[in-house]
């Protein structure tokens, strides 16, 4: 009984005290990356999606402005030319799983298994050459995470504001709340499709268009993760085949 007791808080401390530890180092570092002067960064989460992406993507073509969009493999995979379409306009694209999976309640294999299906699948539908970027699902690691992340060499990206656009339905909640917090150098997380239990509506592209005017304003320029961090790394492609 005694060693079964061991064997279990040993397997919980590896998957999840682990876990939480190695995160609150990633955001200390993530927090102390030195960032670029002048710009913000907005990143859209759980696209494509065939309503709000080409939404927000015009929004953003008519401020000229970059982001960055983490998809999900089985959106990227049901609309493949949403996916050319974001990266031909110029945008950044990071992995964000295959389905979205809670890391706290799915088993480390099956964690894996989806974390790599997503890889394979973006991978399928844009070239991403350096260190391709990830945001876990819910902002959560397990131990699952963790051998993925150095398996494949992902750089893990955070946030520094998050506006919790799925919880409103109303554009204007949504772009007072970033616009009163936003600060140079900081990115932003918004999420692309996802929408509030119980309606039907998603406010998200309609505040991105509010919060892309309030910015232009104050003279700060929207741009990717890549070039927030500084790091300028080739932008991905659009695989030819993709193209239609």
């Amino acid at each position: 009984m005694i060693l079964m007791v061991l064997i279990i808080i040993g397997w919980a401390s590896a998957y999840f005290v682990l876990p939480f530890i190695v995160k609150a180092l990633m955001r200390h570092r993530f927090r102390a990356t030195k960032r670029r002067e002048g710009a913000v960064c907005l990143t859209f989460d759980d696209g494509p999606d065939p309503v709000t992406t080409p939404e927000i993507l015009l929004a953003l073509s008519q401020s000229g402005a970059r982001a960055t969009f983490f998809l999900l493999g089985k959106n990227a995979e049901a609309y493949p030319e949403l996916t050319a379409r974001i990266v031909s306009e110029g945008h950044e694209v990071g992995e964000h799983s295959y389905s979205h999976l809670n890391p706290f309640l799915t088993g480390p294999m099956a964690y894996l298994r989806d974390l790599n299906r997503g890889r394979r699948i973006l991978a399928s539908r844009t070239e991403v050459q350096g260190h391709a970027l990830f945001r876990p699902p819910w902002g959560k690691l397990n131990a699952g995470t963790l051998i993925y992340v150095i398996l494949h060499r992902r750089r893990v990206i955070l946030w520094d504001l998050d506006p919790k656009d799925y919880a409103t339905d109303s554009p204007q909640t949504i772009a007072e709340f970033v616009t009163e917090h936003i600060r140079s150098g900081e990115i932003l997380l918004l999420d692309d499709g996802r929408y509030r239990k119980g309606g039907p509506l998603n406010g998200t592209p309609a505040a991105v268009r509010m919060i892309l005017k309030e910015i232009g304003r104050r003279g700060l320029s929207a741009v990717t993760v890549s070039e927030i961090l500084m790091q300028h790394p080739v932008p991905p492609r659009v695989r030819d085949e993709e193209v239609r």
